[in-house]
């Protein structure tokens, strides 16, 4: 995710972020799933990858966006 975020333009950012504070993800909370520091759990995995779709056009898959962290 956070690779993807670092190159969608800043327009479509504003636009991903406005539209899932919208639908009650708390600003920080969003931000932490962008920057790395957090996965979202399955359900918002599905609304973060509608909304990355919606706004930019491109279709991204939850399993690439997050991917299940290993322990190794």
């Amino acid at each position: 995710m956070k690779e993807v975020w670092s190159v969608t333009t800043k327009q479509h950012q504003q636009d991903v972020m406005a539209s899932l504070l919208r639908q009650g993800v708390p600003y920080p909370t969003a931000y932490a799933w962008f920057t790395g520091a957090r996965r979202p759990k399955p359900l918002y995995q599905k609304l973060v990858v509608d909304t990355l779709k919606r706004v930019t056009g491109d279709t991204y898959l939850a399993e690439t966006l997050f991917p299940e962290i290993s322990d190794e």
